[in-house]
């Protein structure tokens, strides 16, 4: 029985998850970074009450920091359905030491030295082991 290309995945895509969740790790810190630069605004309450202070500077920056923490959180979100596919991927897979090493690289990640040592064994063992299973997911 021939599986759907969505119950498979190849080391490539695994690999986008780990970088997806790099980028989503660095978006939720700068979105953190722009609300506390907001939020210690002297004019933050003015702001969110009266917005007819187009002119003054501190509300133009703030503006324009809400919308750059509205653009990350839309990024944020899109990156989140991306995860979410790797988890539901994850579940798939019957191979309960791949699905750990699958886990603490791309969802937690650790380096391959680091998902080797918590998987008692080398770094190369570890990632043949997940080459070989997708090999044969194939």
């Amino acid at each position: 029985m021939q599986k759907n290309k969505e119950e498979y995945m190849t080391i490539k895509e695994l690999s986008k998850y780990y970088y997806i969740n790099l980028e989503l790790n660095k978006i939720e810190n700068r979105i953190k970074e722009l609300e506390s630069t907001i939020i210690s605004s002297s004019k933050i309450s003015e702001i969110m009450v009266d917005s007819s202070h187009n002119g003054d500077p501190v509300s133009q920056y703030a503006e324009k920091h809400l919308k750059l923490i509205t653009k990350y959180v839309s990024q944020k979100e899109k990156l989140i359905d991306e995860e979410i596919k790797l988890n539901n991927y994850i579940q798939k897979v019957d191979d309960i030491e791949v699905r750990n090493i699958i886990r603490l690289r791309f969802l937690e990640l650790k380096s391959w030295d680091d998902v080797g040592k918590e998987m008692i064994c080398d770094r190369t063992t570890a990632y043949k082991k997940l080459i070989n299973y997708l090999r044969k997911e194939k």
